[in-house]
């Protein structure tokens, strides 16, 4: 009966573990299994869109380095929204988008979980306690909420697996130069996803991890007989070959990001500065969503501090408190070690034995502190980790500036970013706090009824501090600010969620805890009744109910955190498309649109200004920056990071301060907008604007003008019969041949020399040539291009050529095959021998 019940234990633990991660991924990521995708934010606005192109373009056989239907020319390649050379987006992008698109999501979600799970194996926690540690990781509020952020999503499910190869590579040395290869490219895949700022943190952390982990740091290694300093130098070369490796390997996204920064708004000079880099710096009022993840609401309820998805990093209730466990752990230890200095034993403090005993103790401490800093401690480093990661998130209230050194590094944005790394270490501690529970189970009982009567006293007085505010007078309010109204709205939304008690999410942690410490108790209590030979079920399933509930925990706030829309609705175009002017469907001007810009949200977000289905739908029919580039509209705002100052700094001419009004029509049309969207009472109001044409000719004299003769279709395709336009007299003519995003060829006949201008943007790159001699593009009307031609027919050839981005691919390329050979020198199942 015994080994009966061993054999059922076996197999649950062996099969009923990974079944249930499994599980509660589906459950969690199900909306991507019924056609539906989180297309919000920039999700929608940014990362479908771009992808669409991306799609478009490889699908043609074309290099989509330059996009022309977006902030009137944008390199679309170097912006670093998300990676067109990224190998996953790379090899998937034959398939229709919903399918791929919605199938890399949930795979890295998979590969998040699979990765900590693999990392806290090797840090030999039990399979339980890393079941735990990847559920707070992979459904984790950081990692869930930027789901609207591809590139971070993605680039997070590679931060396990950066940690699980250095902690391998400890375990079962490796060549030197295979491991160099293997960093390398998980160093760089991240990179390619299109994201600078997490990866170089990822890339920060993984150096630091490897550096104060290396067995360069251990005195006995078989085979090495080097002096120490000759081993560290070797593992700084090793660390210095992989990081430049990487960078040679991403040098296709690296490069021409670098490019545009130097003309972005992030350039020197550039309207970029410190208050705008920590803007989005965590805000310490924000702590109480590590315990109750909707206490500022969600979505159209949410009225924390804007943006929602940059301040979220729980991890389930039971998680939280183990990682606090783990906290706690060692301070107690040193509670316990100064007692044991203390304490003298028989000795009174008169006797010499009493001084001579704390005298050896005091030495005894002094000699394990010193060797356990040199002796590397891995629930030390993420506990350090865990303290400095949070530190810097804090942008603005950041210790770290009064030394010096900046949380967005000078350049970024988002210090909130750096929680990351704070959730990652958080469940880090989480698994080594469960480990350390399942080993001794009787202190379960009373971690979970602390955490029940702490999270029960904090709902009653927050509902009573709620009351108190909500019954002062608007007077009181007055002193404060002038705002009542959303002082109301304010009050308004907490009573409905917070930690409310009408509020569903309010009573999860503390049904968890109940049930935990329910449970945990009844186990202890027939563990000790039961034979050591027959263990009780009880006492074989807590851990396995532990994870239950942690999993259906976070699948329910993962399922609930973003809204999602059906594919169809997703790229159906809105009917705003048709209504646009013909000029502009016809691609020879640009749209501009009118947004309301809502609540700033510096400390709170008024809830009436948040955007709900029926507002996100308006805007979507408002065409804003683009997504009409998804429609074959063209536009003339980036809405991402990274924009160019110049077009920044004109089209603050063009509208109102501080807002998007327009206020200077003549000089809207002289930018070649042809109409302005703007909203109307859940409506769409058009405008149209006599733009100046997209393609002008120039002649002296009389004027010659492109006239708008074209058909609408997507002239992204190699169109059929050319176009010819007649000129304002007879031997006046201009034919477009071809227009690409990257090339465009123009028949040009004049009497006299002209030029032409192109209202698309300036940008290092462009190429010309008449009849094949090369002509210089000069830069005119600010942000435009001009070609000067002379008199008779001729052929101009423009074509985007940027030197870095070519220089980047050869690059990329090169490394890739240099470190191809290096991944399997050694037959599988070979490895250096290492002893303690």
């Amino acid at each position: 009966m015994a080994a009966y019940k061993n054999i059922i234990s076996t197999r649950i633990r062996t099969f009923g573990l990974p079944l249930l991660l499994a599980a509660s991924l589906l459950l969690a990521y199900s909306p991507l299994l019924a056609g539906r995708f989180y297309a919000v934010g920039d999700a929608a606005t940014v990362f479908i869109p771009l992808e669409f192109f991306f799609r478009t373009e490889q699908t043609a056989g074309r290099l989509p380095a330059w996009l022309p239907d977006t902030a009137w020319g944008f390199p679309a390649i170097a912006a670093a929204q998300i990676g067109f050379f990224y190998p996953p987006l790379l090899l998937s992008r034959h398939l229709p988008l919903p399918l791929y698109l919605s199938g890399l999501v949930f795979l890295h979600a998979a590969a998040a979980l699979a990765g900590m799970y693999c990392f806290c194996r090797q840090l030999q926690y039990s399979r339980p306690a890393a079941s735990l540690g990847a559920l707070s990781y992979a459904l984790g509020g950081y990692v869930t909420l930027h789901l609207t952020h591809l590139n971070i999503f993605f680039a997070a499910a590679w931060l396990p697996w950066q940690l699980a190869l250095i902690k391998q590579q400890q375990q079962h040395p490796r060549p030197p130069r295979e491991f160099t290869a293997r960093f390398a490219l998980l160093l760089s895949l991240p990179f390619l996803a299109g994201q600078l700022q997490v990866p170089l943190m990822m890339a920060v952390i993984a150096a630091a991890y490897f550096l104060v982990s290396s067995p360069a740091r251990h005195p006995k290694i078989e085979g090495m007989k080097r002096s120490l300093a000759r081993r560290h130098l070797s593992t700084l070369a090793i660390l210095t070959a992989a990081a430049a490796l990487a960078i040679a390997l991403a040098a296709a996204q690296l490069l021409p990001t670098l490019e545009l920064a130097r003309h972005s708004n992030r350039s020197h000079g550039g309207e970029f500065n410190l208050t705008t880099a920590n803007q989005y710096s965590y805000p310490l009022y924000h702590l109480p969503t590590l315990l109750f993840p909707r206490f500022y609401g969600n979505d159209n309820t949410y009225w924390g501090k804007r943006l929602q998805i940059e301040y979220g990093f729980y991890m389930g209730s039971i998680p939280l408190a183990l990682a606090a466990y783990a906290l706690a752990n060692g301070t107690e230890r040193n509670k316990k070690t100064f007692a044991h200095i203390r304490d003298p034993g028989t000795a009174t403090k008169q006797e010499p034995a009493y001084t001579e005993t704390r005298r050896r103790r005091t030495a005894e401490y002094v000699r394990s502190t010193l060797s356990g800093f040199w002796e590397f401690s891995e629930l030390r480093f993420f506990r350090w980790l865990f303290l400095l990661s949070f530190l810097l998130a804090l942008g603005s209230l950041s210790p770290f500036r009064l030394i010096g050194i900046e949380p967005s590094l000078w350049f970024f944005s988002a210090p909130a970013r750096w929680l990351l790394l704070t959730s990652f270490s958080l469940s880090v501690l989480a698994a080594n706090g469960f480990d350390v529970l399942i080993k001794q189970p009787h202190t379960a009982p009373r971690l979970c009824r602390r955490w029940l009567i702490a999270t029960l006293c904090i709902i009653l007085l927050a509902n009573t501090a709620l009351a108190l505010a909500a019954a002062q007078p608007e007077s009181f309010w007055q002193q404060f600010t002038s705002r009542t109204d959303k002082i109301a709205s304010l009050f308004n939304s907490a009573r409905n969620s917070s930690v409310s008690v009408r509020s569903l999410y309010t009573w999860i942690p503390p049904f968890i805890f109940f049930i935990t410490w329910i449970i945990t108790a009844q186990s202890n209590k027939t563990a000790a009744a039961a034979s050591p030979l027959l263990p009780s079920p009880t006492a074989l399933a807590w851990p396995g109910i532990i994870i239950f509930l942690t999993a259906a925990e976070l699948a329910l706030l993962t399922l609930t955190a973003t809204p999602h829309y059906s594919w169809h609705q997703i790229l159906k175009p809105p009917e705003t498309v048709n209504l646009l002017p013909q000029n502009i469907r016809t691609k020879n001007a640009r749209v501009y649109t009118i947004r309301n810009q809502g609540d700033t949200g510096a400390y709170f977000t008024d809830p009436a200004s948040r955007p709900d289905y029926r507002t996100r739908e308006q805007l979507r029919r408002l065409l804003p920056p683009l997504v009409h580039s998804q429609f074959n509209i063209l536009g003339v705002e980036w809405p991402a990071s990274l924009p160019l100052q110049s077009h920044t700094d004109l089209l603050d001419t063009v509208r109102q301060p501080g807002g998007y009004t327009v206020s200077d029509l003549d000089k809207a049309a002289a930018l070649n907008i042809g109409a302005i969207l703007a909203p109307d009472n859940g409506a769409v109001t058009i405008t149209p604007i006599p733009a100046a044409p997209r393609f002008e000719l120039r002649v002296e004299p009389p004027l010659y003008q492109l006239e708008d003769e074209s058909d609408p279709e997507d002239l992204r395709e190699d169109p059929a019969p050319s176009k010819k336009v007649p000129g304002t007299f007879n031997h006046d003519t201009l034919t477009i041949e071809k227009l690409l995003p990257t090339r465009q060829t123009f028949i040009i006949n004049t009497k006299k020399s002209a030029n032409l201008i192109i209202r698309d943007s300036y940008y290092p790159g462009w190429h010309a040539t008449v009849d094949g001699m090369t002509v210089s593009v000069q830069r005119t009307e600010d942000i435009f291009r001009r070609i000067d031609l002379p008199a008779g027919r001729h052929t101009l050839v423009l074509e985007y050529k940027p030197v870095t981005l070519l220089l980047g691919i050869i690059v990329s390329l090169g490394a890739l095959l240099a470190t191809l050979p290096l991944l399997a020198i050694l037959p599988a199942g070979r490895s250096l021998a290492v002893s303690n």
